[in-house]
């Protein structure tokens, strides 16, 4: 099948959405399938090629063109109304992968926020499948829509990384940070809340810090942690391969997202599959993917991180390490594939 893949953002932005938009549309070709991926997100001149087709266009026609050209459309990122609606009047089938608990749903203050969200909700009911990355986000889109098709489709880790990890695994790496954070360096993730928890674990704990990323805070992330005394490495921007060197160098990754909502993070599943127990906050999604493989701490409370930090430095961390052995089968690229197919199968050829 020609399949078209939308999203938003795509390389050379650097994130879980891309990436995962990446591994669908290998996956898909993987499969013997012709994906081609639509996206706002202009090139950079360094870019190099993929292995399949990427359109970078902000213009109407072009979307009409693609969709019209393929035999179906994934809109990867949550609900997009220009696409699902050209899709329903072209009359191609569409599926929706929804990359956090917004779901389609807007800020219900307003007539037009309301209306908005009715709009979004008959275009997901249309939809061949909506699919969630994580089993809480499903439960709640099961008591909104009519449309039964409602899948739960786990963010993996991908077929290169995961070869990278097993292979680290194999060849013992010495720990050079107790933590890390890696993620946008933006206030939503909380990065502020995980530089007023180290300050206060600082007199009973020694700890190596590091954070990996890029954002809007990077400066502010400088300041305020001199300003709080508390030493860190800043890494920057890792690509993926470096990345993976900085998890398998370090202990504990700590995801103490705030008022950004997570889906189900792509590092939590990276880290897992390294080894690295998790401590994120306690949104309900990661809740679910972190499972006894480490804590989860009352979101946006940085004494409850702090505490959360010293019970795992304090005895807890062997086991919890011990636990990633087994919860991050969750995350395998295997899985993926089999789940992903068993979806594309229904659509391919649905029940009579």
């Amino acid at each position: 099948m020609k399949i078209l893949i939308y999203t938003e953002s795509f390389f050379p932005n650097m994130g879980g959405l891309e990436r995962n938009t990446f591994t669908l549309a290998s996956t898909l070709m993987g499969m013997g399938h012709t994906p081609t991926i639509l996206t706002t997100t202009e090139a950079q001149n360094t870019e190099g090629g993929y292995p399949f087709q990427v359109i970078r266009s902000q213009a109407y026609q072009t979307y009409f063109s693609a969709i019209r050209d393929a035999d179906l459309v994934f809109i990867n990122g949550g609900m997009a109304l220009k696409i699902s609606l050209l899709a329903w009047i072209l009359r191609k089938k569409y599926l929706i992968i929804y990359q956090n608990s917004h779901l389609y749903l807007r800020d219900n203050k307003g007539l037009l926020s309301l209306m908005s969200t009715s709009f979004r909700k008959f275009m997901a009911n249309q939809a061949q499948f909506n699919i969630t990355v994580s089993q809480h986000a499903h439960d709640v889109l099961k008591g909104l829509l009519s449309n039964p098709n409602i899948e739960t489709l786990v963010n993996p880790i991908d077929a290169e990384l995961e070869a990278i990890a097993v292979q680290k695994s194999q060849t013992p790496t010495p720990k050079v940070y107790d933590i890390l954070f890696a993620g946008r360096i933006i206030e939503g993730k909380g990065i502020f809340i995980l530089i007023d928890a180290l300050k206060k674990v600082q007199n009973v704990l020694n700890l190596n810090i590091a954070f990996a990323g890029k954002g809007d805070h990077e400066a502010h992330l400088l300041k305020y942690a001199a300003e709080k005394q508390v030493n860190i490495a800043y890494l920057g921007r890792l690509d993926r391969e470096e990345l993976m060197d900085i998890y398998a160098q370090s202990k504990v990754l700590v995801v103490p997202s705030s008022t950004h909502i997570e889906g189900n993070p792509l590092v939590i599943a990276e880290a897992l599959t390294l080894g690295l127990p998790i401590i994120a906050s306690n949104q309900p999604a990661m809740i679910e993917a972190v499972g006894n493989a480490g804590y989860t701490f009352i979101s946006g409370d940085a004494d409850d991180l702090a505490d959360k930090i010293k019970l795992l430095f304090n005895g807890q961390w062997t086991e919890k390490q011990h636990n990633t052995i087994i919860r991050k089968k969750e995350f395998s690229y295997k899985q993926y594939q089999t789940r992903l197919n068993a979806i594309l199968q229904t659509v391919i050829t649905p029940s009579v």
